[in-house]
């Protein structure tokens, strides 16, 4: 095995991001390995899956005849991981919810910090969410401090799905003990995995700041200027609409709002050229204003 890292990534009906996903894994420079867990998608994805890793040895695929929730997709893998000799085992979404860059982040949380488990968290210093309405904000921030509240855990996103898990943290676990099968089954295992180094130290839960990227394409782009206007950005303008996840990746939506707005094929470059700076692609699409129709 040449990698000591896993990434378990569970899988139903992402046959459009896996390819893309795994080539971006695989440009890392930290060495890792992958494991998709597909639940018998009917899109095809466990066979994109399976020519993956005919291609590439590090890819490896578990497939389930049932689709029965999260929890039980990740716990099959963290099974076949602690069966093989890997020393660090993630969990990463299949959608670029979670950002690929981030990574080596959390895993040298682990490596060179003492971290147990490191979970990459929306709600600690440089973490955040754009764009969302308030009430989802609310919601999601009193959801985390009421599992807070109930469990004790001082741990400020329990529901969050980009972690780092040492070896030994999960070897601590009876993971055929897991109840919760859906997002829920990520409170259970950060509680059990807290619970674990509280009556057995040493050992350290770490939280580290990530953003989706969504997030981070808004980011770089509401400071981008007007090339007619430098001092104005494009989102005072209104020319920046909305930065969301389309159906093929990323889509960056703007809008002509004014007379002589200059061609929009060179903002769209502009546009193309700052999220490449850091890694990021996107679908430019432009809508006119009402007006304008």
């Amino acid at each position: 095995m040449a990698a000591e890292t896993l990434i378990i990534v569970p899988t139903y009906n992402e046959r459009e991001n896996l390819p893309d996903l795994v080539r971006r894994l695989g440009a890392l420079t930290v060495p890792v390995e992958v494991l998709v867990v597909d639940d018998s998608s009917p899109d095809g994805t466990g066979q994109i899956a399976d020519e993956l890793a005919a291609r590439h040895p590090w890819v490896h695929v578990l497939h389930r005849t049932v689709k029965d929730g999260l929890g039980r997709a990740y716990v099959a893998g963290f099974q076949w991981a602690l069966a093989r000799d890997y020393a660090f085992v993630f969990e990463m979404d299949a959608d670029f919810s979670h950002n690929p860059n981030d990574l080596a982040r959390l895993l040298h949380a682990c490596t060179h910090e003492g971290a147990d488990l490191a979970i990459g968290s929306r709600y600690v210093r440089g973490g955040g969410v754009i764009n969302w309405p308030f009430n989802r904000i609310a919601l999601s921030k009193g959801a985390s401090l009421y599992t807070r509240l109930i469990t004790g855990m001082p741990i400020k996103d329990p529901t969050a799905g980009f972690m780092c898990y040492s070896r030994k943290v999960l070897e601590t676990l009876n993971l055929d003990r897991i109840r919760f099968v859906g997002y829920a089954f990520q409170i259970e295992m950060k509680f059990k995995a807290w619970r674990a180094n509280t009556l057995a130290p040493p050992g350290k839960v770490m939280t580290t700041s990530v953003v989706s990227p969504t997030e981070r394409a808004w980011a770089l782009l509401e400071q981008l200027s007007d090339p007619e206007i430098p001092v104005v950005t494009l989102r005072e303008l209104g020319i920046l609409r909305e930065v969301r996840e389309g159906a093929a990746g990323l889509e960056v939506v703007i809008t002509p709002t004014y007379n002589g707005c200059p061609a929009m094929s060179q903002i769209e470059d502009d546009v193309k050229a700052v999220l490449a700076a850091d890694g990021l692609q996107a679908t430019v699409v432009t809508q006119l204003a009402p007006a304008w129709t």
